[in-house]
């Protein structure tokens, strides 16, 4: 999946794009912005990372920018698990 995050960085910044994503921690800010680093992303100091909750990334190709969310990449979502009814007899 990172990979894929990198590709998708690259391809948003070679394009033109204002990035910003979305990151559930402070942590995860961290981790994000170093992983750009680390990976050598041409124009990685470009790309604003934010604490916050974004349930879904965005692409707005008419103004050049995109929001993209951590959950988009690491696919956090928590799903609830359905109640067992009780069986009356």
């Amino acid at each position: 999946r990172m990979d894929h995050y990198a590709e998708e960085l690259r391809r948003l910044i070679r394009e033109g794009y204002r990035i910003t994503v979305y990151c559930v921690s402070q942590e995860r800010v961290k981790n994000l912005s170093e992983f750009a680093e680390r990976t050598e992303i041409e124009g990685a100091e470009q790309i604003q990372y934010v604490e916050g909750f974004l349930p879904q990334g965005v692409i707005l190709p008419e103004t050049r920018e995109a929001f993209l969310s951590d959950n988009d990449i690491f696919k956090a979502v928590k799903r609830k698990k359905k109640k067992k009814r009780k069986q009356i007899y």
